[in-house]
């Protein structure tokens, strides 16, 4: 190669050289706005990778806590089985012990239905024997002294309606029953009372005030005020007997004994049937 050749060649070459240089120096200029570009996509892109990582943070976090939650919430639920099921399962042994009781309770029951029929039928029995007692007692009270017997003839008589009474409750039966014995006490009492009262007596057709002597339910006798009349008390005719005028003397003696205008002794007292008897052996 010539020198003509070799500098000539140098000048081609820096003359290529030159058109390079300035291609790259276009395509950096060319470039630059566009890596402008890009880094400020790259920082977008960043600050959005780095807002979604604090999202995906976020939900992890949620989600860790609504775990927790579920955990906590199932430890409860399963706890709160456990009660239950012990709760149950004492309810069972307590519904086991009710059912005992009460199969206790119905044999209690049969026994008691059973009393209860035996106090029925023993209660029948002796409702019926006072209901004959009251009977009894009233046919008494009818034809015994006069003291009280029409109130003591008509509490008798309510006595036996209730004791009577087929629609009567055991209830109302018992207390008749009761009243009965508190009656019939009463009545027992009586027996040995001696009683002497003053008050009006109708002889006749002749009222009069006289001294009334009762002995017991035995027999009651009587000597007017003045002395003019004497009587005793004949049951059979409900009415003052006044042919005892042989017995003025003795029941005078009986009545001055109780107003203790004399003293206490041993008297024989004038009985309707034993003047029935003495008339009887004089004729």
């Amino acid at each position: 190669m010539t020198r003509r050749q070799y500098w000539h060649g140098r000048r081609g070459g820096a003359a290529g050289l030159g058109r390079c240089a300035a291609v790259v120096l276009g395509l950096s200029l060319a470039w630059q706005p566009m890596a402008v570009a890009m880094a400020d996509d790259a920082d977008a892109v960043a600050r959005r990778i780095a807002e979604r990582v604090a999202e995906l943070e976020s939900l992890r976090a949620e989600a860790r806590a609504e775990r927790s939650q579920r955990a906590g919430e199932r430890d409860a639920l399963a706890e709160q089985v456990d009660r239950l099921q012990h709760d149950l399962r004492t309810a069972e042994a307590e519904v086991g012990e009710l059912n005992d009781e009460l199969e206790q309770l119905r044999e209690q029951r049969v026994g008691v239905d059973d009393e209860r029929a035996a106090l029925a039928d023993a209660l029948d029995t002796l409702t019926g024997t006072v209901s004959a007692s009251a009977s009894a007692l009233e046919a008494a009270i009818a034809n015994g002294v006069p003291s009280g017997r029409e109130p003591r003839r008509a509490a008798v008589q309510r006595v036996s309606e209730a004791l009577g009474d087929v629609d009567a409750s055991a209830t109302q039966r018992i207390d008749a029953l009761a009243t009965f014995v508190d009656f019939a006490s009463e009545e027992l009492q009586r027996v040995d009372q001696r009683e002497l009262r003053n008050e009006r007596v109708a002889v006749g057709d002749r009222q009069m005030h006289a001294f009334i002597y009762r002995l017991g339910l035995v027999t009651e006798g009587f000597v007017s005020e003045d002395g003019s009349a004497v009587g005793v008390f004949d049951p059979g005719a409900g009415d003052w007997r006044l042919d005892v005028s042989g017995e003025a003397e003795r029941l005078q003696a009986v009545i001055d004994t109780m107003r203790e205008r004399q003293p206490p002794a041993i008297l024989a007292v004038p009985i309707i049937a034993d003047l029935e008897t003495e008339q009887a052996g004089d004729s």
